[in-house]
């Protein structure tokens, strides 16, 4: 929060000036008063009226001072396209990565076989997720930004806490590596893609929940791996890309 120098509010000129009326007025009704030999009541009352009304001026002033002249208005940001920093956690090539809801945190999945999850502002790491056996080629947050699911070419989609790490579940619904993720905007269930890493592809797009790993339904692509898959808005559709065209 930004620093207000006393000095500087009362040398406004607009407090000099209300300070300077709420003088002459009492200067006036003192001198009124002394001549008459008596206390003007109403006089008085008036000038501690005014002396409020002039003070929340000044305080309202001195708020307005704050905002207008917060330092962000002066502050230098760096320029588009500038490195704030690298995270250099992983051992191997990092495959996926996915920002939180909130903005603060970032999972990324490697070729090490771990998500690791980190502060988006500083890069330091909060907790490795080791969960999968195999390369980590998906990740995505759930909407309220407590969950992460991971696919990964050990066939399976972990979903677990994203602030303890703890697996909440793991849904073993593909035949193959699982290469896309997508959480419904409501939260209760998630789509994956498969694709193939060792075995027969699996070109499926299964639909399951996202809290018991109950399978829902698949849909059936022979087109070629899915490459990526995504939830309308309303999660009433899913639209989904192979790797090939028709």
């Amino acid at each position: 929060m930004p620093s207000i120098s006393f000095n500087n509010v009362i040398g406004s000129p607009y407090v000099l000036g209300s300070i300077a009326i709420v003088i002459v007025c009492a200067v006036v009704v003192t001198l009124i008063d002394i001549r008459r030999r008596q206390i003007n009541l109403r006089r008085f009352v008036g000038i501690a009226v005014l002396a409020i009304i002039l003070i929340t001026g000044i305080i309202d002033q001195a708020v307005i001072v704050l905002q207008v002249t917060h330092p962000i208005t002066t502050m230098t940001f760096p320029s588009i396209g500038t490195t704030l920093y690298v995270y250099v956690g992983h051992s191997s090539m990092v495959d996926t990565a996915a920002w939180s809801p909130d903005s603060k945190r970032i999972a990324s999945g490697s070729f090490d076989n771990t998500v690791q999850v980190w502060d988006a502002t500083t890069g330091r790491n909060v907790f490795t997720f080791r969960g999968h056996s195999d390369v980590v080629t998906t990740v995505v947050w759930s909407p309220d930004g407590k969950r992460i699911a991971s696919g990964s070419a050990d066939d399976t989609v972990q979903v677990w806490d994203a602030v303890t790490g703890r697996t909440l579940l793991t849904y073993r619904g593909h035949s193959d590596a699982v290469s896309a993720l997508a959480w419904s905007p409501d939260g209760a269930r998630i789509v994956s893609g498969g694709g193939k890493s060792y075995n027969t592809p699996d070109n499926t797009v299964q639909v399951w929940d996202a809290n018991t790993g109950q399978h829902i339904f698949t849909y059936q692509t022979t087109q070629g791996n899915v490459r990526a898959v995504a939830w309308s808005p309303d999660s009433k559709r899913v639209a989904s890309t192979p790797e090939a065209t028709p």
